[in-house]
């Protein structure tokens, strides 16, 4: 056997070799990609190994799986859930909720459904603070109180892995008959202000007429500048007819001219 031939034989079976071994790997190894946002936790037999960054990764194909987990911030809307206040009120609540995923391996093995057990913790905080609280106390507090309920939930949400961030309430709904009250005492409260107002306002044009009256009483001739400047005003093609009466004192009567009022009498 020549050189040529033993050199092109070992090329074959090393070919043969490399096609048998990529074949192996397939049967035996599979791809796994895991996304920017992602973790993916790794079981071998059913027991946890070890947690897989993003990037591709080669696993056991009939021994190992993978479970993936999202890890970008999320929100819940908790749906209108009915409460009893402390004085026996009965209202709707919504409320909004945004979380992200902390620990991955605590949020899977501690609970079978963290996201409906961080629902449960919400809608139960929720329901013990306010059927706790008055109704004209829960209006006072509408703004902060998401801030308490916040507080309340926060370390039962960690301890699945869950860390929230936001808890507010989105929707407050009152009976129609005590939204009507409400808007009565409302509407009450704005015509006193405005009635009071008008009163403000009067008592200060009052004022004004009374100081007017009195700087008049002490200089006359105040008096006659106003009326100038009043017709001066009302000077145009629309203006009325304004008659002034003359006292007797101020023009003397001469006597012989026809045009005086001794000869018109």
């Amino acid at each position: 056997m020549s050189l040529e031939h033993i050199s092109l034989f070992w090329l074959i079976k090393f070919i043969l070799i490399t096609l048998a071994l990529i074949l192996i790997v397939k049967t035996l190894w599979k791809k796994v990609v895991v996304f920017e946002y992602q973790v993916a936790l790794l079981y071998d037999n059913g027991v946890f190994k070890r947690i897989l960054g993003p990037g591709a990764h080669h696993i056991w194909k009939f021994i190992s799986t993978t479970s993936y987990v999202d890890m970008r911030k999320n929100s819940l809307t908790i749906a209108s859930q009915e409460i009893i206040t402390g004085d026996n009120v009965v209202l709707k609540l919504s409320l909004l909720v945004s979380y992200k995923i902390i620990d991955p391996v605590k949020a899977l093995h501690t609970s079978q459904s963290w996201y409906n057990d961080i629902y449960a913790l919400c809608q139960l905080a929720a329901r013990d603070a306010l059927s706790s609280l008055k109704i004209d106390d829960i209006l006072a507090k509408r703004i902060t109180l998401g801030s308490e309920l916040l507080e309340t939930v926060k370390p039962k949400a960690s301890d699945l892995g869950i860390e929230i961030d936001l808890l507010q309430i989105k929707d407050l709904i009152f009976p129609a008959d005590l939204r009507k009250v409400y808007s009565d005492v409302l509407k009450a409260q704005k015509e006193g202000q405005a009635a009071l107002e008008r009163a403000r306002s009067e008592q200060a044009a009052l004022r004004s007429l009374a100081n007017a009256a009195r700087i008049l009483e002490g200089n006359p001739a105040l008096m006659n500048l106003r009326v100038l400047q009043t017709i001066s005003a009302q000077s145009g093609n629309n203006s009325p007819t304004i008659v002034l009466g003359v006292p007797q004192g101020i023009m003397p009567l001469q006597k012989g001219n026809g045009n005086n009022i001794s000869d018109i009498e």
